[in-house]
């Protein structure tokens, strides 16, 4: 099994219009003749990926062809031209590889279907992937937003997608790009509010679109309300919502563990960057040799998982089609 994809550079998109005009117009033919899931990354880069039966690549137009990759179960790679954008295409690279392991894994999954059918419509999805802050800017502070991302659907839906798959929208700190969740319920104000995500879930549905939200399901901010309220050195119904240790004493289990100055004795696992503790889910089997893995069944683990449950409610009951779950393995 092998996909190809095609990168653009630049932050946004498009930004001359005769490269915009080219790239249309092989994405449309890509998807006429390629059916297949396809995953089209707006703001920071752009994904098509089409199985291939050998896994050979060539460039998309021989005029000024766009870097392309061949990415294999293997994780090998193939740039059909080279020049000084290798650097930042190996960082994107990266990003695809592991965007790749989920579709590999989702598609050895399969035979789990009988048991948890998939949508129907996720089966004939064509994803247009939007990072937010770089799409579209429709009140002129630099920053786009969703009311950006409306003004843009018609144009979405003419060149052949079906799905729209936005980053995380929701309140952040912003050190790590968004997913750095401050408040799982409400949008940033950089981008708008909760009703013009409504009224964009709205008009999507009404154009023949879906719309997946990002889940940031494995951590929160440090900032975060539960993780401030966890941090206590008093006992309270957080203090068990994220991993910690019950002490410092011997230093740190690994490098997965922080140090800290919080008023709670204690290390605790990152997801990703030191400001991302990681939420309690448990441990199926809990290793007595490490105090800080509770069961899958205690009363933190359990009612982070019922967090996780509200948050997705949330926002389905406001029309949100599904999510793409970020570190989902995690």
């Amino acid at each position: 099994l092998c996909f190809r994809f095609i990168v653009v550079e630049g932050d946004s998109f498009g930004a001359a219009p005769e490269r915009r005009s080219r790239t249309s117009s092989a994405i449309s033919t890509t998807c006429a003749t390629r059916p297949a899931t396809t995953i089209f990354s707006a703001g920071c880069s752009l994904a098509v990926f089409v199985p291939e039966a050998d896994g050979h690549v060539s460039a998309s137009d021989d005029a000024d062809p766009y870097p392309a990759m061949t990415l294999c179960p293997c994780l090998t790679a193939r740039a059909e031209r080279s020049h000084d954008t290798t650097q930042l295409l190996n960082k994107r690279i990266i990003t695809m590889k592991r965007l790749l392991l989920l579709i590999l894994a989702a598609s050895i999954g399969l035979s789990a279907e009988a048991r948890h059918p998939i949508p129907a419509w996720l089966r004939d999805a064509v994803v247009y992937h939007i990072y937010p802050s770089t799409y579209m800017d429709s009140d002129g502070d630099g920053i786009g937003d969703i009311e950006g991302i409306r003004s843009k659907l018609d144009y979405i839906r003419s060149v052949g997608f079906n799905t729209v798959w936005i980053s995380p929208v929701f309140e952040s700190e912003f050190e790590d790009g968004g997913y750095d969740i401050t408040d799982f319920y409400r949008v940033d104000p950089r981008f708008g509010d909760n009703a013009a995500l409504e009224r964009l879930i709205a008009d999507a549905h009404a154009r023949g679109l879906r719309v997946c939200l990002d889940l940031v399901a494995g951590h929160t901010s440090d900032k975060h309300p539960w993780f401030v309220a966890s941090s206590s050195a008093e006992r309270n119904e957080y203090s068990d919502y994220f991993i910690w240790t019950p002490g410092k004493q011997g230093g740190k289990p690994d490098k997965k563990f922080v140090d800290n100055d919080l008023p709670r004795d204690g290390y605790y696992m990152k997801n990703f960057y030191d400001i991302q503790p990681t939420l309690n889910y448990g441990y199926t089997n809990p290793d007595p040799s490490k105090p800080w893995q509770q069961g899958y069944d205690d009363p933190g683990p359990t009612a982070v998982r019922e967090e996780l449950k509200n948050i997705i409610s949330f926002w389905m009951d406001k029309g949100a089609d599904g999510f793409r779950v970020d570190m989902a393995g995690s």
